[in-house]
């Protein structure tokens, strides 16, 4: 619980290769907690890790991490969009979403759909938008647990022709996202952006 209750801290960038393991309860209380960058070095994420996070809006869980553990988001209420990078992710533990009351989006990008955890979506909006790989879009709509919201689950939006654009953060910063325009106002926050002078 390294970060526990350090109600200050509005942001956290991991640099470097060095982490592994981010414990449990290590930001669990966090009210400030806004963004957080999990590098592709962490492999393990302990229970109850951002537990009420009150104020955190995305995360993006690198392709290193496989499965999520127990009440690893419950009670983020204004968490609005996830994103799981592992193509071979395979599983939700309990309660990962518990009480997630503004959550809009999850998008995965594993081929084959993970273990459905009991109370993974409890008290999360009814119309919270599943992306999945189009490929595997049948895959999920049969697969148990998911299959109660086979209605919920899409393909993964083509970004391609989607405008880019920026919000500006309350630190000075600022976040590049795409923002769909297809019937859907979901926003996706973007990684590894670079700048290529032509």
């Amino acid at each position: 619980a390294a970060f526990a209750n350090c109600d200050s801290i509005d942001s956290v960038k991991i640099m470097g290769n060095s982490l592994t393991n981010i414990g449990d309860y290590a930001f669990n209380s966090n009210s400030s907690l806004k963004t957080i960058n999990i590098p592709n070095s962490v492999t393990n994420i302990g229970e109850h890790a951002f537990w009420l996070c009150e104020n955190l809006t995305n995360i993006t869980i690198p392709s290193s991490i496989k499965k999520l553990p127990y009440g690893f988001l419950s009670f983020c209420e204004n968490l609005k969009t996830v994103t799981i990078e592992a193509t071979d992710f395979n599983m939700f533990s309990d309660n990962v979403f518990f009480n997630c009351s503004s959550l809009e989006s999850i998008t995965l990008k594993a081929t084959i759909p993970p273990t459905f955890g009991y109370n993974m979506l409890y008290n999360v909006p009814a119309n919270v938008n599943i992306y999945v790989p189009c490929a595997s879009l049948n895959a999920y709509k049969a697969a148990s647990g998911w299959s109660n919201y086979a209605d919920r689950i899409q393909c993964e939006p083509d970004y391609s022709n989607m405008p880019l654009t920026f919000e500006t953060l309350e630190n000075g910063n600022f976040m590049f996202m795409r923002t769909a325009g297809t019937g859907y106002q979901d926003k996706y926050p973007l990684r590894n952006i670079k700048y290529i002078e032509i």
